[in-house]
């Protein structure tokens, strides 16, 4: 054998060597109920949900916008207020919590320009409001400012394509009968970007009106989201390689027999092998965490990083006490 031939065998063996030694993983998917930012007393069940911008129009600050005619204003005002409030809806709906499910709708749009700049209503306009819509809270959208903007274009003839940025700022505020100032204001900035294609009759583009919708539609979403629990999709990744016991439970899990993958690493968890214990062990904190069982889900965590401080079962620590944290609140959201 020359010496060629024995280097290319000793760096096949070598590759091969760190080949099986090499960590591989496989991402599971599945969705977990956030807490909502904002905690609401627990007497809160009933939502009155006003509108009270401002009917002036010049919340409308974009080039060319501000051009248009008063009833295209009108138009775009409408776009833009029906949207943000079918997200917000289309949120609610969803909600764990009941009662938020159903609120009330109210409309008290001011015409005064005066009266427009002191929108914070006052602790007996909220008491007066509370007791004639029969509702413990009033969440009110304030003010909304939408700006449109050319951010950029590329060319790859014969196609030109612009690339815009829609920008829509709104002012949040709630009140409660009781407080004498505001109970929580929020500032929402939401950002999407559309392309516009030119030079090609082929490919459409979206209407400015479809992008005003979208990004009207995302913000009522996306303040939703803080005023009740919501579910969102998360993602973990399980020990799949280098061990046959890992691979086995791998392939167990993309045939969805979880209890047969969870038996494979219950096996290998008393193999002997810290390193592969710890593997075997975090791929099981996993599945009791995909079961909501997050108290297991943590011990066994824990468990795992006695055995080895990988990278990912510490970073995994982390995150399933962070879970635990927020489940405690989930529920004191929802028992109201």
């Amino acid at each position: 054998m020359n010496r060629v031939r024995v280097i290319r065998i000793l760096f096949l063996f070598t590759v091969l060597h760190f080949l099986g030694c090499s960590v591989s993983y496989r991402l599971v998917e599945f969705e977990v109920l956030e807490p909502a930012s904002i905690n609401f007393p627990d007497k809160v069940r009933q939502l009155l949900i006003m509108n009270r911008l401002p009917l002036t129009y010049i919340f409308l600050d974009s080039s060319g916008i501000t051009k248009l005619s008063k009833e295209q204003l009108l138009i775009f005002d409408t776009l833009i207020t029906n949207n943000i409030f079918r997200g917000l809806n289309d949120v609610l709906k969803q909600s764990p919590i009941s009662s938020y499910q159903w609120p009330i709708w109210s409309s008290e749009r001011q015409t005064d320009l005066l009266a427009a700049n002191d929108v914070v209503l006052t602790k007996w306009e909220v008491s007066d409001l509370c007791n004639k819509y029969n509702t413990d809270a009033v969440i009110s959208l304030e003010s909304c400012i939408l700006k449109m903007e050319l951010d950029g274009f590329h060319f790859d003839e014969p196609v030109l394509s612009l690339v815009y940025m829609s920008i829509l700022r709104t002012n949040w505020t709630i009140y409660l009968p009781e407080y004498p100032k505001p109970f929580h204001e929020y500032n929402l900035v939401d950002t999407l970007y559309y392309t516009a294609f030119k030079e090609n009759a082929n490919r459409q583009s979206p209407s400015v009106s479809d992008a005003v919708r979208d990004i009207s539609y995302e913000t009522g979403l996306n303040y939703g989201s803080h005023l009740t629990p919501v579910w969102v999709i998360t993602d973990r990744n399980i020990f799949s390689g280098g061990n046959a016991h890992l691979r086995s439970g791998s392939r167990d899990t993309k045939k969805g027999d979880w209890n047969m993958a969870f038996n494979e690493w219950t096996y290998l968890s008393v193999s002997g092998d810290s390193t592969e214990m710890a593997k075997a062990l975090y791929n099981m904190a996993i599945y009791y965490e995909l079961e909501d069982n997050l108290d297991s889900a943590s011990y066994l965590i824990n468990q795992a990083a006695s055995y080895d401080t990988l990278h990912l079962i510490k970073r995994y620590q982390k995150e399933i006490d962070e879970r635990l944290q927020k489940q405690n609140t989930i529920i004191r959201q929802v028992e109201r």
